[in-house]
């Protein structure tokens, strides 16, 4: 709607229409008569003196954007339409249109444009077909193009040869359907350089729910790329020493065992021969001594036991000589019958012909795990399977104990359960 008014030539209204007299928000029989410029915000009124003087005199033709005040107190964006028609006495013609929304609009536009060169990310907004209406500065500096080699065009000019062809089919496709879509791409500068573009998709529809524009923000994240990359290469490292150290430290027991064995156990057990040919020989003459002897006697035999059961801790030798299986049920007996706590072994099957490092991986993780439940679970029972499901091996130690906490399990300094974890990393599982 378009407000008329007539103007003396010293700027009374002299006629209004309704919708001027509503724009205005004064009722028509009050505005004739009144000088038009009171309805001029102050800033405005020495603007709208100076364009008013010159449609007087001819000089100045068009419209001139004003802010009025209406009857209410309210302010109206006006664009003013002045005219001179011929005649006497002479009078001024005035159309009154409410551009409120319009610089509203426009105003907001000024306010976005500003924001979207503020922000630290790449921005594009493109149409429903992707090519490329509007972009900031941060994606100018990002891929290094200029503004005219960007604006018109499809975003296919930072692809290249290492862009991974399955993710941009995945992106096509997400335009294609108007979806929401979230990468990570190896992107291309002008120059030819590489960068990582963590880029974000959204579709814009209108109030009708039609597709008119799509957003995207670009993020290079080459440097967290990089750090991310090298993290992981350095676990890896790591991860290869504690596997060279494990193999290594189950190396070394496999030696001490051995030297313990041999060395300290012949030693024993010639000693306890010899000792035995003593007290038999003393048996009939000496009775008294062969008593004080047989004190002895138990020294020596728990020793033995001693020296066999550290050999068994540091290296079961029915591991190397008789397999897994076999060494998992004598550690299971053996630990029900030190610890009191009954304790089961289940094996789905006879044989699962595992190779070192694999079958040393799995008895330690049971060895550890069973000196834990001994020490820290107040069980009565615990249960040890291993299930084979062809291509995945699956190991549980469970117990009737009072459990251990989620958050306890990742402190620290809980050294069993990290090299735990640790053995079944390096294993890959």
């Amino acid at each position: 709607p378009v407000g008329y008014l007539t103007l003396t030539a010293e700027g009374f209204i002299a006629e209004i229409n309704l919708t001027g007299s509503t724009l205005l928000g004064v009722d028509r029989w009050n505005l004739l008569r009144r000088s038009f410029a009171v309805y001029v915000i102050e800033q405005d009124r020495e603007r709208w003196k100076q364009h008013l003087s010159g449609v007087k005199r001819g000089d100045r033709q068009g419209s001139v954007e004003l802010t009025l005040q209406r009857g209410n107190g309210s302010l109206l964006e006006a664009q003013i339409n002045c005219a001179r028609p011929a005649g006497n006495p002479p009078v001024l013609r005035l159309t009154l249109t409410d551009i409120s929304e319009r610089k509203q609009a426009l105003e907001m536009l000024k306010i976005s444009d500003l924001a979207l060169k503020a922000i630290s990310q790449g921005v594009l907004i493109t149409d429903s077909d992707g090519f490329i209406l509007s972009t900031n500065d941060a994606f100018l500096s990002i891929t290094g193009y200029r503004p005219t080699e960007v604006l018109g065009h499809i975003c296919k000019f930072s692809q290249g040869p290492l862009t991974d062809p399955l993710m941009v089919e995945s992106l096509r496709l997400a335009v294609e359907d108007a979806t929401g879509f979230a990468t990570t791409l190896l992107n291309y500068r002008k120059d030819g350089s590489t960068f990582w573009n963590e880029m974000t998709i959204s579709p814009v529809h209108n109030e009708q729910g039609c597709l008119t524009h799509f957003i995207a923000i670009v993020r290079d994240i080459s440097e967290r790329k990089q750090a991310e990359d090298e993290l992981s290469e350095s676990e890896t490292r790591l991860r290869e020493f504690s596997k060279f150290l494990q193999q290594a430290h189950e190396e070394d027991r496999s030696h001490f065992a051995r030297e313990l064995h041999d060395d300290l156990g012949q030693n024993l057990t010639a000693l306890r021969f010899n000792f035995d040919l003593l007290t038999n020989s003393l048996a009939s003459s000496q009775p008294a001594i062969v008593s004080r002897l047989a004190a002895i006697d138990q020294i020596i035999r728990g020793t033995v036991d001693a020296v066999r059961r550290i050999c068994e801790d540091l290296r079961p030798g029915i591991l190397d000589d008789l397999g897994l299986e076999s060494a998992l049920a004598s550690h299971v007996e053996r630990f029900a019958r030190q610890s009191g706590v009954a304790c089961d072994l289940v094996l789905d099957r006879d044989d699962y012909g595992l190779q070192e490092p694999l079958s040393t991986a799995i008895f330690r993780i049971v060895q550890e795990a069973l000196t834990n439940v001994a020490r820290h679970a107040q069980a009565s029972h615990a249960m040890v399977a291993l299930q084979d499901f062809g291509d995945t091996l699956l190991l549980s130690i469970t117990d009737n104990g009072c459990g251990l906490p989620a958050a306890k399990g990742d402190r620290k300094h809980h050294f069993g359960l990290l090299g735990m974890r640790e053995r079944v990393n390096m294993l890959g599982g």
